[in-house]
């Protein structure tokens, strides 16, 4: 019956901490260009940027780039694109960038639309593309803010004990690039937030191990990312008709305060 109880107030304790782990989605979407693609081209998903705060500041670090950081997140939306659309093709990020530009190295490679574009106009670098068929890159930012950290204590008889949990958000944009046309056909952007941190339990007297508590939100917003993503590609419609556009297209996502309350959305709305 004790054991059954601890168990009963650890999950009430961990749930009231952690809520719902990932609260919502936004959705944000600039469509510039109609697209489109054919069967047998190719998408190929480059890490542009990933900035982590551990408050919300004017200026985030950005983190120096890895070829794991990028297959871990390439991974991830590419996934959940073809969980969205089995018959998109994803062409790895490395065989891209060997074939595009084999005399860069990762870091030396270009990994933005400002250093792509350019390179689209260059007779050499534009007939290694079309060798491989490939149609779109999509370009992956990654911003991650973690804020309001603060100590808790809490008591469910017989257990009692403290906790620490913190808010964190993540934003992840993807820019869509046409290598076929030239263009940059548009951008995606996903919020996720949750709650994380962990809890100390105490039973009776009896400290106990830290129960952890992880709001997976760049995974979350990820795979949202990644449905949208696939969706927007393979949508062959005009651009200015595009039945999933947003109220503000040309706005991005901010975290602001609206009404006293800081949350995501878009910056007009802000304070």
């Amino acid at each position: 019956m004790e054991k059954r109880t601890l168990t009963l107030s650890l999950v009430i304790v961990a749930m009231g901490l952690g809520g719902c782990a990932t609260k919502a989605f936004l959705v944000h979407e600039d469509r510039t260009a109609a697209t489109g693609i054919e069967a047998g081209d190719g998408i190929s998903i480059i890490l542009g940027e990933h900035k982590a705060c551990v408050q919300l500041v004017e200026e985030c670090p950005a983190w120096v780039l890895s070829e794991g950081d990028e297959q871990q997140f390439e991974s991830c939306l590419a996934e959940a694109m073809r969980a969205e659309r089995p018959e998109l093709a994803i062409v790895p990020a490395n065989e891209f960038r060997q074939a595009a530009f084999p005399k860069f190295g990762f870091q030396d490679s270009p990994h933005s639309i400002e250093a792509l574009m350019p390179l689209l106009k260059d007779a050499e670098h534009r007939q290694r593309m079309a060798s491989m068929r490939l149609r779109y890159v999509v370009i992956l930012k990654i911003l991650t803010e973690r804020m309001n950290s603060k100590w808790s204590f809490f008591a469910f008889v017989p257990t009692w004990g403290f906790s620490r949990g913190e808010e964190r958000y993540s934003t992840l944009t993807a820019e869509i690039l046409d290598l076929k046309e030239a263009r940059i056909s548009g951008k995606l952007q996903v919020n996720a937030s949750g709650r994380t941190g962990f809890v100390v339990p105490v039973f009776l007297v009896i400290p106990l191990p830290p129960v952890p508590i992880f709001a997976m939100t760049e995974t979350k917003a990820c795979e949202s990312l990644g449905k949208v993503t696939a969706r927007f590609i393979t949508y062959k419609g005009p651009a200015s008709t595009e039945p999933n556009s947003l109220p503000h297209p040309n706005e991005d996502l901010v975290n602001c305060v609206v009404g006293g309350e800081r949350r995501w959305t878009y910056q007009s709305k802000c304070d």
